[in-house]
């Protein structure tokens, strides 16, 4: 009973930790501001079509025309409320690029006076075979739940 107490303490503990961080602007170290949403690809599931990548760069100094995500081009972009640029992707083309577990992807494009810049982010990739009930649970913890005498059970509602 004490351990299974201190597994979920933990659990609660790196779920308030990680938002803690994303809320508090932590979410990314480029120096572009480059961070990718979402942070996590599920390689077996639909997340709504679009990888969206925000960066801290003026919309207005960009030719839009050049941005791309590991060399594939920008589906479309768009303006921030900042005024900063967002890019947008097609989900189905940035999976096809990503292995595993995890992944550095690296935006790329050109100032409107022609400069070249780069900005990368890491995102998590859970391969197809890798989740189930929907991606919410991985390997690793269904073989923690069950070190713990914790089983995990899909029931049907009738």
């Amino acid at each position: 009973m004490a351990s299974r107490t201190m597994f979920l303490a933990c659990v609660c503990g790196l779920v308030l930790g990680t938002t803690g961080a994303a809320l508090a602007g932590e979410r990314t170290d480029d120096p572009l501001g480059v961070a990718v949403s979402p942070l996590t690809l599920l390689l077996g599931e639909d997340q709504g079509g679009t990888v969206t990548v925000h960066t801290d760069i003026p919309y207005r100094s960009v030719d839009t025309s050049t941005v791309a995500l590991n060399g594939i081009p920008a589906a479309w972009t768009r303006v921030d409320i900042q005024g900063e640029l967002v890019g947008e992707f097609l989900e189905a083309d940035i999976k096809a690029i990503v292995t595993p577990p995890e992944e550095v992807l690296t935006l790329t494009g050109n100032y409107t006076d022609g400069t070249a810049w780069s900005g990368s982010d890491t995102v998590r990739v859970i391969g197809d075979g890798e989740t189930t009930c929907g991606g919410t649970l991985i390997p690793a913890m269904i073989i923690t739940l069950s070190a713990l005498g914790v089983t995990a059970t899909r029931r049907r509602m009738r």
